[in-house]
């Protein structure tokens, strides 16, 4: 966690001041230390490089490369199914797991090439390996979109319900400007920290765990915030728009993907599941103008979208949507 951020930072529960106590440091960055709260006693420490601003009860959460290699370790089998099969015999599901594995094992330039081969796979249907090439990663685009908006300003970036990390890795390699990244899970941090590693972009890009309802940044003062479909991957999100409305004072750039309401198979699915100003534009954007924002719908772009099946191997669906093949509707959301 970069030094600079300190002037931000409050305690998330009830907004005090924070007393620092640095342990650790290395090229600007705290790699160990504490954040206590003046106000309500809460401490919050920096671990590996990792801000934890969670209470104490919440600071979980899984590691899932790592998960997913410890089982393969453990499991002969499963090694042999998954790890020591024929590319051509696995389905893009258990590509995906494959990908997590070899992550989780610090192999991440062959966790890249074999998440790159399930995406492809995904994105020819799912069933079987890809035979042709597919369409390119329908995001990528909305990722050079963001880059082209932030390449004249130099304020630092904080990216929440960041994940995988993967717009803010895109984005760090082309802007020579600070980044942040963020995620309620302490273990979904800790395995960015290895793709940041690999990527060079650990000095430049600081790490956060925070609940994005209740983030540890005073009002105001994040001049610029993104996320790469944050708003859409959490249910009950009203107070995620309040909290970002808070703390930003300048703009925030949303990667967004919609569906269409008369998409019959899958907006049934889409209300059955309570997810409606997630997935629907129209009431997803009456959120960000409820809380407070003035909205603009920027770079739209149709692209095909299939559903991700069940593997050989990995039981569960990679996504829950779509449940049938559609066209989808990616933009970026340009908020102040």
């Amino acid at each position: 966690m970069h030094e600079s951020f300190i002037d931000k930072l409050i305690c998330p529960a009830c907004h005090g001041p924070l007393a620092w106590a640095v342990a650790e440091h290395a090229r600007g960055s705290i790699e160990t230390g504490e954040a206590c709260c003046d106000g309500c006693a809460i401490a919050y420490p920096v671990h590996q490089g990792i801000g934890v601003f969670l209470p104490p009860g919440q600071r979980g959460g899984e590691n899932w490369a790592a998960y997913w290699a410890k089982a393969v370790q453990e499991d002969p089998e499963l090694d042999r199914k998954l790890m020591q099969a024929p590319l051509e015999t696995l389905l893009p599901a258990d590509l995906f797991l494959r990908a997590q594995v070899l992550a989780g094992q610090g192999k991440y330039a062959q966790s890249e090439a074999m998440g790159r081969l399930a995406n492809q796979g995904f994105r020819s249907g799912g069933s079987t390996m890809p035979t042709e090439a597919p369409d390119e990663n329908p995001f990528v685009g909305q990722f050079g979109f963001v880059a082209g908006l932030l390449a004249s300003a130099s304020d630092p970036v904080i990216d929440f319900a960041s994940g995988g990390c993967a717009m803010v890795r895109h984005l760090a390699k082309r802007l020579p400007r600070t980044f942040a990244v963020s995620d309620v899970s302490v273990g979904a941090m800790e395995q960015s920290r290895g793709w940041l590693r690999y990527g060079g972009l650990e000095g430049r890009v600081s790490q956060f765990c925070f609940d994005a309802k209740r983030m540890p940044f005073r009002s105001g003062s994040v001049e610029t915030m993104t996320t790469f479909v944050g708003f859409q991957e959490m249910r009950n999100n009203a107070a995620v728009f309040r909290e970002t409305r808070r703390v930003v004072s300048g703009r925030l750039l949303a990667v967004s993907c919609y569906y269409s309401e008369n998409d019959a198979g899958n907006a049934e699915a889409i209300r059955e599941f309570g997810m409606d100003e997630m997935f629907f534009r129209e009431p997803n954007l009456a959120r960000f103008r409820d809380a407070g924002w003035s909205v603009e719908v920027a770079n739209e772009q149709e692209a095909r979208a299939y559903p991700t099946p069940k593997g050989r191997i990995h039981s569960g669906t990679v996504n829950r949507f779509p449940v049938v093949r559609t066209t989808v509707r990616w933009c970026t959301i340009v908020a102040r």
